[in-house]
Order: C-alpha cells, then sequence, then structure tokens
C-alpha cells in the first residue's frame, strides 16, 4: 500500500510553474500578434484613404482646375506632422487645407469623421476648424495628403502613406486619365461649336464646361471677365464658376427693400428628370440645385433677361423683354428653353442670384465704372423698359440688367408655401440694387421679367 502511494506523486511545483510561464509567455505573444494586427490594419486604412482621396482629387482637379477645398480658412495645426519629418520645405511650400469630402461623390472612407462638424456647421471659424484632428487635410503646392490625427504603430505615429525618408520626393503631380489628357490636350477652342460636353481652359488656368451645340463667343474667353458662349440661334449665355459648396449659399446679410432674411428655395422649378425623387420639397430642391452645379463646377447664366422672339423664349440682344408672365408661368417657360441629355434649363433660382452678385462684386462695368452690387446707381434705371442690352452701365461680366431695367422673378419664396414669391434686383420703377429681394404675388406685371440658367447634366 505504501508503495502504491508513492508511485502516484501527481505534478511538482516545478513542472506547474514552468506550465504557467509557457501560457503566459504564449498569451502574451497572441496579444502583441493581435494588437500588432489591428495596429497594421488601422494603418492601411489609413493608407487606403488617402490612395482614394488622391483619385478622387485627381479626377476633380482635371475637371475644374483647383483642389476640393475651402481656401477661405487655412489649417495650422501641423505641428506634429512637422515633427514626423513627412512635410518637407522643398515640396510642401504651400498652405494647407482641410479637404472638401462634400464636392466628391461616392467617397467613403474610414477615418475622418469629424470633417461632418464642419460640413453641418458645428465647426466654422478658424479657430474650431484647427481644433479638429480626424481630417484629412492636403497642401495646395505638393497636393500631398495627411491625415492630422495620424496612426500610432508602437512608438511611431503614420500620418500620410510615405515615409520621411522619401518627404522630398513626393510632389503629387495629381494625375489624369488617357481620356482626361486627350481633353486636356485638344480642348474646344474659340469659335467652334462643340459636338459633346467639351473642356475648356483660358489663358489664366480658370475651367468651363462647354455643352453640346454651343459655341465660345470670340472675344469672350476670360472666364473671371464673363465667358459667354452662343448657340445656333443666337442665345447666350455666361458662365458662373463654382468651385467649393462654400462658394454655392445663399447671402443672408443684404439689407432686403420690404422683406425678412428667412426664405426658401422654390419648388417645382428644376427639370422633371433632375427634381428629388422623394417628397417635392425646399430642401430637396436646394440639395439638388447644388449638387448639379457642383459636379459640373458652376452654371451658366443668361446674358440677358428673358426675351421673346415669334412667342419664344430666347436670351438675345435687341430684343423685347418678357414681361407679364406670372412666376409659375416663368417656371415653366424656363424649363422648356432646353432639355437634353447634355443640358437642361430652369428659373434661376435665389441661391443661383446670390452666386452671380458674389462673381460680378466690384467688376467694371461696361463703362468702365466699379460695379457695387449693394449700392444702387441711378444711371443703371431708365425711365421706361427698353430692349435687352441696352444699358452698358448696367452690364458686368458680360451680363445685362441685373440692376435696372425689371424686377426679375427667381425659384424662391417668402415662406413654406407657393403664396409668396420674390423678385430680385431693382427696376425702372424702383431704384434698388442687384442683391435686392422684394416680395410679389406672382401674378406677374409690366415691370417684372425673369432670367434663366443652363445646368451641365453630362460634364463628360
Amino acid at each position: 500500500m505504501k508503495n502504491l502511494l508513492k508511485s502516484n506523486k501527481g505534478i511538482s511545483l516545478v513542472t506547474l510553474c514552468i506550465t504557467v510561464a509557457v501560457l503566459l509567455i504564449l498569451t502574451n505573444v497572441i496579444i502583441y500578434n493581435t494588437a500588432d494586427n489591428l495596429r497594421t490594419t488601422k494603418l492601411k486604412n489609413m493608407q487606403s484613404d488617402i490612395e482614394n482621396l488622391r483619385d478622387k482629387i485627381s479626377n476633380y482637379y482635371s475637371q475644374y482646375g483647383t483642389i476640393p477645398a475651402n481656401k477661405d480658412i487655412e489649417y495650422t495645426n501641423i505641428e506634429d506632422i512637422k515633427n514626423s519629418g513627412v512635410i518637407s520645405t522643398a515640396v510642401d511650400e504651400g498652405k494647407f487645407y482641410v479637404i472638401d469630402l462634400a464636392s466628391m461623390e461616392n467617397i467613403t472612407l474610414n477615418y475622418g469623421r469629424d470633417y461632418e462638424k464642419i460640413k453641418n456647421g458645428e465647426a466654422t471659424t478658424e479657430e474650431q476648424i484647427n481644433s479638429l484632428k480626424d481630417l484629412y487635410i492636403i497642401n495646395e503646392t505638393s497636393h500631398n495628403i495627411f491625415y492630422v490625427q495620424g496612426i500610432k504603430v508602437d512608438d511611431e505615429t503614420f500620418y500620410t502613406d510615405y515615409s520621411a525618408e522619401d518627404a522630398d520626393k513626393v510632389a503629387v503631380n495629381l494625375h489624369f486619365t488617357e481620356e482626361q489628357k486627350e481633353r486636356s490636350i485638344n480642348q474646344i477652342e474659340s469659335g467652334k461649336v462643340s459636338d459633346k460636353n467639351e473642356s475648356y481652359e483660358d489663358e489664366n488656368g480658370n475651367k468651363a464646361i462647354i455643352p453640346a451645340g454651343f459655341k465660345i463667343l470670340p472675344g469672350e474667353e476670360i472666364i473671371n471677365e464673363g465667358l459667354v458662349i452662343q448657340d445656333e440661334n443666337g442665345n447666350q449665355f455666361v458662365w458662373i464658376p463654382v468651385q467649393n459648396t462654400e462658394k454655392y449659399i445663399r447671402n443672408r446679410n443684404y439689407e432686403d427693400e420690404k422683406i425678412s432674411s428667412v426664405v426658401y428655395t422654390d419648388t417645382t422649378y428644376l427639370p422633371e428628370e433632375l427634381q428629388p425623387l422623394s417628397e417635392d420639397s425646399s430642401t430637396k430642391n436646394e440639395e439638388k440645385e447644388k449638387q448639379l452645379v457642383l459636379n459640373a463646377g458652376g452654371f451658366y447664366i443668361s446674358r440677358y433677361e428673358a426675351g421673346i422672339e415669334n412667342n419664344s423664349l430666347v436670351s438675345k440682344k435687341d430684343k423685347e423683354v418678357w414681361t407679364n408672365i406670372s412666376q409659375t408661368s416663368a417656371k415653366e417657360t424656363a424649363k422648356q428653353f432646353i432639355n437634353n441629355e447634355n443640358v437642361k434649363s430652369s428659373l434661376c433660382s435665389g441661391i443661383q442670384w446670390d452666386v452671380v452678385m458674389n462673381f460680378i462684386n466690384e467688376k467694371q462695368d461696361g463703362e468702365g465704372n466699379t460695379f457695387s452690387v449693394t449700392n444702387y446707381l441711378e444711371g443703371r434705371h431708365n425711365d421706361k423698359i427698353s430692349i435687352s442690352g441696352q444699358n452698358e452701365k448696367d452690364k458686368v461680366c458680360n451680363i445685362y440688367d441685373l440692376e435696372g431695367n425689371c424686377n426679375e422673378y427667381v425659384a424662391e419664396r417668402t415662406n413654406s408655401s407657393n403664396s409668396s414669391y420674390i423678385v430680385r434686383g431693382g427696376s425702372i420703377g424702383q431704384y434698388l440694387s442687384a442683391t435686392e429681394r422684394q416680395e410679389d404675388y406672382g401674378g406677374g406685371n409690366p415691370e417684372t421679367s425673369f432670367r434663366f440658367v443652363l445646368y451641365i447634366v453630362n460634364d463628360r
């Protein structure tokens, strides 16, 4: 019996200690490898984001000739990135800006959630924006992209998809597809009718899209001075460039006559094919309009007030201005001007009017004087309604009669119903500035006309 007990001793204390130690080591290895894999995955996700952004920004740049960013606010919270050595004084010479994700379509990222605070208006000032770190920023000169918050792996934090050793070599030449290269080399020339929507770049590097069936009017090729296009029937329009979301907003700062600053985008003014698929609300229409304009990098506005020729709508010089028309009829008439797979028309919206105001403000009128959109000039207001394009004092950036001649209906109202509409600018009977909003019952009168716009709907 004693011998039997002696032979059944069990596990020794030494063996048990060794087993526990081995298990601890294996556990630590597994935990470390798991953590390491997680850190590596995060790093790869950031690198994937940057590659995705680089492709989208390249396409944006090839289309609009600028990076998608709000250049009104510089991003300066970059000390950590600088200290990591990936910012080069030889390459990244320009300023840094937050990448405007809203201006690019179909983009999904792993990081960059703080951009939503900028998009929804939580962060608007330079101080507020520079306090955010879960952001992607871009250098205006090198076009290199950085993730401000960075991804930490062991004792090193990564901010971009290259190392400090390559910092002086990686100025990104935003790339073109072969088709885009061909377009940039063989872009449409002034005076030539386009057989499809074509890219155009002026001598200053600014860009526009010339719609199919139109040509650039010779002598009016400079975008910032008013690029004019003309269709086969002689109708003329002026390109209004829009680079980013921040440039496409309603201006509520004007001191409007007899009206509050609370106004709404109208409904049913967009062509049927472009109207929101869900409820036809003020917000839905406003967002759809903005999307159309940002996708094309701008829109065209009729060079003249709506004219009438053979009972048809025209935008031509020396034509009778179309007055005594209701706002509802103006919307329908504007939609019928052109509607094809390349370009569509509609009544000018209130936001578009404000964008035009920003474009023309402080530029020279047809007589060489500075045009202020907030101050009326008596010389722009005639004693009677003139035929289109007669008043050179009321011409700026090749657009006529934004202040004088007639009030103009826009797709904007004073409340959420369709009972009260907005007219913009002044008329022969009211000496008001070009920015002015006035309330109107929408029934039409002898001093009220309208202006219409073109949307590029197939930019390639």
